[in-house]
């Protein structure tokens, strides 16, 4: 498995169609192997690529995005859906654009499980914006909707901080 990825690495430090060619036909088996391979994870994912909101025809590695983050970014974006169409249109990327960060888009199942499985990489911890906490955004937009539910009767949220306690259940 060593010599593979070795001749996998070269392959991808002497860039160009062959590299292309490569991560076209292959490169959703390097995926398989991140998701499968425990031992050999953390060889294997600097070579999964993917698409992502810098360029709407190029794939890049997980070391190209680390190595265009904006100072002070910490964290390793992606957002999940069917299609790019689908990811760009992503109410979780609004924050994160705003902040000029750079964000993955996982458009096969299989990129998804990738990202779940990989965690962090180069130090960067991997992050799914559609979860409701998100780290290193700010959360305000979240606080100030909470606070307009709030205002209205019934609306089952009287302050952000946590969840409304349940009175009574009746069973009709």
């Amino acid at each position: 498995m060593k010599k593979s990825l070795d001749m996998i690495g070269d392959l991808k430090e002497k860039g160009g169609d062959d590299w292309e060619n490569f991560s076209k036909n292959f490169g959703k088996y390097l995926k398989v192997g991140i998701v499968e391979d425990n031992d050999n994870r953390k060889d294997i994912a600097p070579l999964v690529r993917f698409q992502s909101t810098a360029d709407p025809k190029a794939t890049i590695t997980l070391g190209d995005y680390v190595g265009r983050m904006k100072e002070g970014q910490d964290c390793i974006y992606y957002v999940s859906g069917e299609g790019r169409a689908q990811c760009e249109l992503s109410p979780a990327l609004d924050k994160i654009k705003e902040q000029g960060y750079e964000v993955l888009f996982c458009t096969d199942p299989l990129d998804e499980l990738c990202m779940v499985e990989i965690k962090d990489f180069e130090g960067k911890e991997v992050i799914d914006l559609s979860k409701d906490t998100v780290k290193g955004v700010d959360t305000e937009a979240k606080v100030s909707f909470c606070r307009l539910r709030s205002r209205v009767p019934n609306s089952g949220c009287r302050d952000c901080s946590g969840y409304q306690a349940i009175e009574r259940v009746h069973v009709a």
